[in-house]
């Protein structure tokens, strides 16, 4: 008999440890999700810093923007005889938009080239585009880009898969609304809640 009581005393004092390990380990819990009213008002933008993205909301509908420093520009890259461009490439910003209520008026706000916009479905729009340092339509600011989108009185969320260079955003790579807000979680998806808005 004692063994099976020692086995069992050794189980208890294994799950007791696990048990502390991991409360004195534990991450803090994430801060709420901004909710659509905090995104109310549009952000200054700023192209300083890393590349990112900008959402906030306002009385025309909802507002996507991506921005990256200006590149360096190489004096050298027209010389002649000089090597193959090797100077630094604009990132190229992905991602979907996704309403279960659905996505509606999606409109571009991208200077062309390579840059789409298009819906999957009623559900989602997927946006690809490589900054330019063209003016674009609707703003003064070269290197700065985006959709603008509206959605249904009633939905629930909104969720943006947001990728540069084809990796996942950090939350310091999301700012939202005027404040410039960071998420708490990106992956697998930024969540908005418009519960109250």
């Amino acid at each position: 008999m004692a063994p099976s009581r020692l086995s069992t005393l050794r189980a208890g004092a294994v799950a007791l440890a696990a048990f502390s390990f991991g409360a004195a380990h534990a991450q803090p819990a994430p801060a709420a999700a901004p909710s659509g009213k905090d995104l109310l008002g549009a952000p200054v933008i700023a192209r300083a810093g890393g590349p990112a993205y900008h959402l906030w909301v306002d009385d025309q509908g909802w507002h996507l923007r991506w921005t990256a420093p200006a590149l360096p520009q190489d004096p050298q890259k027209d010389a002649p005889g000089a090597e193959a461009d090797k100077s630094p490439q604009p990132p190229v910003f992905t991602g979907i938009v996704r309403v279960m209520a659905g996505v509606r008026s999606i409109q571009p706000v991208m200077a062309g080239g390579d840059d789409s916009l298009s819906r999957v479905d009623q559900r989602r729009a997927f946006f690809k585009s490589v900054i330019s340092e063209q003016p674009v339509n609707g703003i003064d600011t070269p290197g700065v880009e985006g959709m603008d989108f509206k959605v249904p009185k009633g939905a629930e969320a909104i969720e943006l898969e947001l990728f540069i260079d084809y990796a996942p955003v950090t939350p310091a790579q999301v700012k939202l609304g005027p404040l410039q807000t960071q998420p708490a979680d990106v992956l697998p998806s930024v969540l908005i809640p418009l519960k109250g808005r």
